[in-house]
C-alpha cells in the first residue's frame, strides 16, 4: 500500500511544480519594469568585476547580476533572458522546500503543502518572474536550512553545505545575513541545551568560516554598503513602532497580504503543535522570524520589508506543519486544508485570467525607431528615464547626435504615464542635474499632441519647433580678478556651434556666465543641446536678478531629458558626452548661460545651442 500512496505524493508534487511554473512564466516576456532595467543597465550589462567592485544602490543583488550577466552571454539581452535565473530559481525553490518541510516535519504531506503554498504565494510567484534576486534569497535560504538539518542528524559533511548556501544567500541580497544568524543562533542554542560540544564546535567552526567568506565577498563594496545601508535602510531608532510596521509588512508579503490569511492562522496553528511534538523545529522557526528583527532593532536599521522575503520558508514550513497536524478524519484535514488554501487558489485565478501587458516604453522605443525624426529630442521624467534609455537608446542617441552635429530646429518629445500621476504632464517629474531625485514640474497640455499610446504609456509631440536664441559664437564674463580662472574657445569638431575651455587646478566647482542674454515674449521652455568633455560639468543657465546688464543672477534647475548622456568620438579620436538639458524661463525675464566646471583640470564645452519652445 506505501507504493501507490508515494506515487500520489510524487504526482502532487509534480502538479505543484507544473502549477508553479505556469504561474511564473505568465508575463516572462512582457517589458521590464524600472528595477529591472536599472538592474541590467547600471550592474548586470556591465563586467563581473564591475558588478562585485560596485554597490551604490541596494539593486546590485550582486550574485544574481552575475547569473544575468552569464545568461546574456549565452541567450542575449531579451527580457526572458535577462528573468531566467530569477525563473529557474523560483521553480526550483518549489521541489526544494518540499524536501525540507518533509524533513524537518517528518511527513511527506506537510513537504507538499509546503510546496503548495509556495508555488501559489503571490509574492514569489512576481518575483519568479522580475529580474531581482528575491527568488535566489529565498531558494538558498532553504538549501542552507536543509543542509543545517541533515548536519544536525549527524551528517557533519553537510556543514559544507550550509556554509556556502548562506553565503550565496547573503551574496545576493545583504539582509541573507540575517537569516543565517537565526539558523546560527538555533544550531548554537540547541547544541548547548543538550551539551553537544561536538556539535556547539562545528556550529562555531562553520559559521565563523561563513563570517570570513561573507567579509571577504563584499570587502570590495564595504563603504558603499553602508552607504546604501544608512541611505535606503528603514530608520529603527525612532521608536518600536517603525519596527512593528517593518515586521508587519514584511510578515504580510512573506504570507501573501489577504490571501494568506487562513495560511497564516494554519501558520500559528502549526506553532503551537510543534511546541508540543518538536519543541526544536517550534524555537527554529520563532528564532528565523525574530533574530533578524532584534539585529535590526540592535543596529538601528532595518531592511525594507522585501528584502525580508526569506521569512516566506519559516513561514511556509510553520503553516504545512500545522495543516499537516489537524486532528480527526482524512476528510476532515482535506477539507481544512482546502479552505486555508482557497485564496491562494483564487488569487492565483485572477493572475491566469489577467490581460496581456501593454508594450509600455517598449512600443514607445518601437515607434521611435520607426517613426522617428532627425534632431528629435525624447524627454523621460525621473524613475522612467531609465526604461526610455533602455528601450529608446537608439532613437534618444540619434537625436542628440543629430541636434549636436547639424544645424536642425529639433522636436521636443515627452513619454509619460498617464496612469500614474508623477509622471503625466501636468505633474513631470525630471532630474535637476547633478540631483538624485526629481523635482515635478508642469507641461502643458494644449500645447502637445499625441504621437503614440501603448496602454498608459504616451508620447507627446511639441506643437512647434524649437527656436534658436543665441548665436553660434558666445563670450563669456571672468567673475574673479584676471588670471585667476583661465579659459577660451573650444571646437569638439562633432557640429558647427563653437564653445569654450576651462582650466580647474582646484577641482572646486567655478562658474563662467555669458555676456549673452536673451528675453522672451512668453513663458516656455528653453532647450540647451552640448557636447561636454568631462560628464561632471555641463551648461546651464541663470536667471538675472534686476536690469539686462545686472550682475546679480540666480542659477536655474537644468533637467536631464535622458537617462544618460550619449557618447560619440571627435576625427582626433576624443571621447565628448552629448546631452540636452530643459530649463524653465519666465516672459519678460532675461536669461543667460552659465558653465559649470566641476571636474578638475581642463574641460571643454562645444556645440551649444539653445532653442526655446512656448507654453512650458
Amino acid at each position: 500500500m506505501k507504493r501507490p500512496r508515494a506515487s500520489i505524493h510524487w504526482l502532487l508534487l509534480l502538479g505543484a511544480v507544473a502549477t508553479g511554473a505556469l504561474l511564473r512564466l505568465q508575463g516572462l516576456s512582457d517589458p521590464l519594469q524600472h528595477d529591472e532595467v536599472y538592474t541590467w543597465e547600471a550592474f548586470a550589462s556591465k563586467s563581473y568585476h564591475t558588478i562585485t567592485t560596485h554597490y551604490p544602490v541596494p539593486n546590485n543583488h550582486i550574485f544574481h547580476s552575475i547569473l544575468v550577466r552569464f545568461a546574456s552571454e549565452l541567450g542575449g539581452r531579451a527580457e526572458w533572458v535577462i528573468r531566467l535565473p530569477a525563473l529557474l530559481a523560483g521553480l526550483l525553490a518549489i521541489p526544494a522546500l518540499f524536501l525540507l518541510a518533509a524533513a524537518v516535519c517528518q511527513q511527506r504531506r506537510a513537504g507538499l503543502i509546503a510546496a503548495w503554498i509556495l508555488a501559489l504565494l503571490p509574492a514569489h510567484v512576481y518575483y519568479s518572474h522580475s529580474a531581482r534576486g528575491y527568488t535566489l534569497l529565498v531558494l538558498f535560504a532553504i538549501v542552507a536550512w536543509y543542509c543545517l538539518h541533515r548536519s544536525a542528524v549527524g551528517r557533519w559533511g553537510w556543514w559544507a553545505g550550509y556554509v556556502v548556501a548562506a553565503l550565496l544567500t547573503a551574496y545576493t541580497i545583504p539582509s541573507g545575513v540575517l537569516y543565517a544568524g537565526g539558523l546560527a543562533a538555533w544550531s548554537l542554542g540547541l547544541a548547548l541545551a543538550r551539551r553537544d560540544w561536538r556539535r556547539a564546535a562545528a556550529t562555531a567552526g562553520g559559521n565563523a568560516l561563513l563570517l570570513i567568506a561573507l567579509v571577504a565577498v563584499y570587502w570590495p563594496v564595504r563603504e558603499q554598503l553602508m552607504a546604501a545601508g544608512q541611505e535606503w535602510g528603514v530608520d529603527t531608532g525612532a521608536g518600536l513602532a517603525v519596527l512593528f510596521d517593518v515586521a508587519g509588512k514584511s510578515a504580510a508579503r512573506a504570507a501573501g497580504g489577504l490571501a494568506g490569511l487562513a495560511a497564516g492562522i494554519a501558520a500559528l496553528f502549526g506553532l503551537y503543535r510543534l511546541w508540543t511534538d518538536d519543541r526544536p523545529l517550534a524555537a527554529q522557526i520563532v528564532l528565523v522570524w525574530l533574530v533578524p528583527f532584534a539585529i535590526a532593532a540592535a543596529a538601528g536599521i532595518a531592511g525594507q520589508p522585501r528584502t525580508y522575503l526569506f521569512l516566506a520558508v519559516a513561514f511556509a514550513v510553520a503553516a504545512a506543519g500545522g495543516l499537516a497536524r489537524i486532528p480527526g478524519a482524512a476528510r476532515t484535514r482535506n477539507a481544512v486544508l482546502a479552505l486555508a488554501m482557497a485564496d491562494y487558489f483564487w488569487t492565483a485565478g485572477e493572475r491566469l485570467a489577467a490581460l496581456p501587458a501593454p508594450e509600455g516604453l517598449r512600443g514607445v522605443g518601437s515607434y521611435l525607431s520607426r517613426e522617428g525624426h532627425p534632431g528629435d529630442i525624447v524627454v523621460s521624467p525621473f524613475i522612467m528615464d531609465m526604461e526610455s534609455w533602455h528601450y529608446s537608446r537608439a532613437a534618444i542617441g540619434r537625436g542628440l547626435a543629430a541636434g549636436v552635429m547639424k544645424d536642425l530646429s529639433p522636436r521636443l518629445l515627452l513619454a509619460a504615464n498617464t496612469g500614474d500621476p508623477r509622471f503625466d504632464l501636468e505633474n513631470y517629474l525630471m532630474t535637476p542635474v547633478g540631483g538624485a531625485s526629481g523635482n515635478a514640474i508642469p507641461f502643458p497640455r494644449p500645447a502637445f499632441s499625441t504621437l503614440f499610446s501603448s496602454g498608459t504609456h504616451a508620447l507627446y509631440c511639441h506643437a512647434e519647433r524649437g527656436r534658436p536664441v543665441l548665436p553660434d559664437t558666445l563670450a563669456w564674463r571672468d567673475p574673479g580678478p584676471p588670471g585667476l580662472l583661465r579659459f577660451g574657445p573650444a571646437d569638439s569638431g562633432l557640429g558647427p556651434a563653437a564653445g569654450l575651455w576651462i582650466d580647474n587646478p582646484t577641482g572646486v566647482v567655478l562658474l563662467l556666465h555669458s555676456n549673452e542674454r536673451v528675453a522672451f515674449q512668453r513663458n516656455g521652455l528653453l532647450l540647451l543641446l552640448q557636447s561636454r568633455s568631462d560628464p561632471r560639468s555641463w551648461i546651464g543657465a541663470h536667471r538675472v536678478l534686476g536690469a539686462a546688464d545686472s550682475q546679480l543672477v540666480e542659477e536655474l534647475p537644468a533637467y536631464v531629458t535622458a537617462a544618460r548622456p550619449v557618447k560619440a568620438l571627435d576625427r582626433d579620436k576624443r571621447l565628448w558626452h552629448l546631452e540636452a538639458l530643459l530649463i524653465q524661463v519666465k516672459e519678460g525675464e532675461y536669461y543667460g548661460l552659465t558653465a559649470h566646471a566641476a571636474a578638475p583640470g581642463r574641460q571643454q564645452f562645444a556645440d551649444i545651442r539653445a532653442y526655446f519652445f512656448a507654453g512650458g
